[in-house]
């Protein structure tokens, strides 16, 4: 039986659903009109960023406050109190940084 404890260990209310994780992106280049900027647009863009909560299917693999490299074409973002979420599914993080 899994326990309650280990799936809520979130600093956030937010939960996300199936496999995806919540995580706080790091160093995106944006420009001011929020259009990310990549050098080498021929090259798969990998972001890093710091997990807030995880899913039920995820929990086992990934805890809060781990810092992972993710493909950053695939982020689900959702506005929320004037702050951006980032979901995105297990499947894309590439590793633990």
């Amino acid at each position: 039986m899994i326990k309650k404890e280990l799936i809520q260990n979130s600093k956030t209310s937010i939960k996300p659903r199936w496999n995806r994780v919540l995580i706080k992106v790091e160093l995106q280049d944006k420009t001011e009109h929020g259009i990310l900027v990549n050098a080498n647009s021929d090259k798969i863009i990998y972001e890093t960023g710091i997990i807030e909560s995880v899913s039920f299917l995820a929990w086992f693999l990934f805890s809060v406050g781990d810092r992972v490299a993710f493909k950053s074409y695939n982020l689900d973002t959702i506005e929320i109190d004037g702050e951006d979420k980032h979901f995105i599914s297990m499947f894309d993080i590439i590793s633990n940084v």
